[in-house]
């Protein structure tokens, strides 16, 4: 681990902020803006270019998948 954020030296693999020497990053309550590539999106709730995200349907103003 190269470096982490809110936890102790002994407890750095539980840190909510941590990042690997290869780029691999876990950040919890994180605020994310720009253009963002990814060959996976996991989502369990949420709102995405008007789209209502829940655990269980998709839906906009008139739809519901």
């Amino acid at each position: 681990m190269r470096f982490w954020a809110g936890n102790t030296y002994l407890k750095r693999e539980e840190a909510p902020f941590r990042v690997l020497q290869d780029g691999t990053f876990w950040a919890t309550q994180a605020n994310i803006t720009g253009n963002i590539e990814a060959i996976t999106i996991t989502a369990n709730k949420g709102n995405i270019g008007g789209w209502l995200i829940n655990e269980d349907s998709l839906s906009s103003s008139n739809i519901v998948l």
